[in-house]
């Protein structure tokens, strides 16, 4: 539970910390507030997070990751941060158990974040 605890706490420094490097408002990096827009459509970065989450709970996680970082590396977009930081809160709720059957660990969403966190710091010096 301590695990967990640290490791939720680390993804929301994580989500502010990328939030003020792109120059966002905290409450940007939570992407399913509204979860369909006005006009009856979902944005791409709701889709990347239902399918992300479809496949988690299908067991796919470790290809849920691969999908986030290849979206994430051609369209470094800050509304995709929203999904990264949802999809490792995700990943950070589940049980050692539940990661471990999906071939993941509770360090691989530190190391994750982290894979982001460099993603957006390289697009903004870029920028």
């Amino acid at each position: 539970m301590i695990k967990q605890d640290y490791i939720l706490r680390q993804i929301e420094l994580f989500g502010k910390g990328i939030a003020r490097l792109l120059g966002l408002d905290d409450s940007s990096v939570h992407p399913l507030d509204g979860i369909v827009r006005e006009d009856g459509g979902v944005s791409a970065e709701q889709y990347l997070g239902f399918t992300l989450s479809a496949m988690v709970m299908e067991g796919r996680i470790c290809e849920a990751e691969d999908l986030l970082y290849e979206t994430v590396e051609a369209h470094p977009r800050p509304e995709y941060l929203g999904v990264a930081v949802a999809f490792y809160e995700m990943l950070a709720n589940m049980s050692e158990t539940d990661l471990q059957k999906g071939n993941f660990s509770y360090a691989e969403i530190l190391d994750g974040m982290e894979g982001i966190r460099k993603i957006y710091e390289a697009q903004e010096g870029n920028g």
